[in-house]
C-alpha cells in the first residue's frame, strides 16, 4: 500500500485514563440524560430540555407519551426515519432508549431560537414578513433532501420549524413521516368528528389548513403534499395568517377546517395582500 512497509510494526503507549471528573459512556439512556423542564407537548409525545452527562453538553429528550403498542411503533418509525435524515436543516437525532422512568424517548439536538410561527406573529409589516421568506427557502432544501431519500415530512408549517439564534433554520417534528416505500403504515381514516384541528393515530393526519385535499381526504399521500404544505407556510409568511383563517376558521376553533380544504382553494394571496410582488404570489398560487 503506497509508501507503507509491510515488515514495519508500530508500538502504541499506554492509553491514558481520563479525569475522574468525566463521565464514561454508558448504554444506559437513564443514565446518560438527565431531564429537565418541559419545552413542548403533543398529543404522542413531550420534548424536555436534558444534559447528556457524557459530552458535557445540552439536548433535547423526545418522550412517548402512552405506551400504547400502535404509537410505540410509530414514535420508533419518527426516530428512526429522523436520525437517517442528514442534513443541516434537519434536527438531528443522537439516541434512543428508556428514561428513568422506563419511557421510550429519543435525544436530539438542542436548537436555540423560536419558531417561524411565532416569527411571523411577531412580524406586523409586509416588509418583515418578507424577511422570512429566506427561511421557507432552507425549508424547502431540507425537504428536497428529504424526498430525495424517499421521506415524506407530511405535517409541515410554521410551528414546526425553528428558527435558530444564529440563522439556523431546523425543520422538526417527524413524527408523521412516512418512507415512501413502506407499505405497512397504520390505517388512518378521517375522524368521525369533522373538527379535529390537529390529529392523532386513527384519523386523518396532519393539520388542516397546511395540507392538499388529498390528505384532508384521508388518501395516502406523496411528495407533492409536502410541496403544498411549503406554499401553504409561505402564504401563512407573506399574508400573516394561514391559509383559510380569513375565512373564519381560527387557530384551535372546532370549525371543519379539512371541509373547506377539500371543497376549494383557499382565497388568492394576491386578493388578501395585493402588495405582495406578483413573482411570489405566482409561486404560492402554483
Amino acid at each position: 500500500m503506497g509508501n507503507v512497509d509491510s515488515e514495519a510494526t508500530i508500538t502504541l503507549g499506554p492509553l491514558a485514563a481520563p479525569p475522574p471528573t468525566v463521565a464514561l459512556p454508558s448504554p444506559s439512556f437513564a443514565e446518560r440524560y438527565h431531564l429537565g423542564g418541559v419545552l413542548a407537548e403533543g398529543g404522542l409525545a413531550t420534548v424536555r430540555a436534558a444534559h447528556d452527562v457524557v459530552l458535557d453538553r445540552h439536548v433535547a429528550v423526545k418522550q412517548l407519551r402512552d405506551p400504547d403498542p400502535g404509537l410505540t411503533t410509530r414514535f420508533l418509525r419518527e426516530a428512526r426515519i429522523t436520525s437517517r435524515l442528514i442534513h443541516p436543516n434537519i434536527v438531528p437525532v443522537y439516541d434512543l432508549g428508556f428514561d428513568q422512568d422506563g419511557v421510550l424517548s429519543y435525544a436530539m439536538k438542542w436548537v436555540e431560537g423560536r419558531s417561524l410561527a411565532t416569527a411571523i406573529a411577531a412580524a406586523h409589516t409586509l416588509d418583515e414578513r418578507l424577511a422570512l421568506v429566506p427561511a421557507v427557502i432552507a425549508i424547502a432544501e431540507a425537504v428536497a433532501y428529504a424526498h430525495n431519500q424517499r421521506v415524506v415530512h407530511r405535517d409541515l408549517k410554521p410551528a414546526n420549524v425553528i428558527l435558530g439564534s444564529f440563522g439556523e433554520v431546523v425543520v422538526i417534528d417527524w413524527g408523521l413521516a412516512l418512507r415512501l416505500d413502506d407499505t405497512d403504515e397504520p390505517r388512518t381514516d378521517r375522524p368521525s368528528s369533522p373538527n379535529p384541528r390537529l390529529t392523532s393515530a386513527g384519523s386523518v393526519l396532519g393539520t388542516p389548513c397546511y395540507m392538499p385535499p388529498e390528505q384532508a381526504r384521508g388518501e395516502r399521500v406523496g411528495q407533492a403534499a409536502d410541496i403544498y404544505a411549503l406554499g401553504a407556510t409561505l402564504y401563512h409568511v407573506i399574508a400573516g395568517v394561514y391559509p383559510y383563517e380569513e375565512l373564519g376558521a381560527p387557530a384551535g376553533s372546532s370549525d371543519p377546517v379539512w371541509v373547506r380544504v377539500i371543497d376549494a382553494p383557499p382565497t388568492p394571496l394576491a386578493q388578501l395582500c395585493p402588495e405582495v410582488p406578483p413573482e411570489l404570489a405566482a409561486i404560492v398560487e402554483q
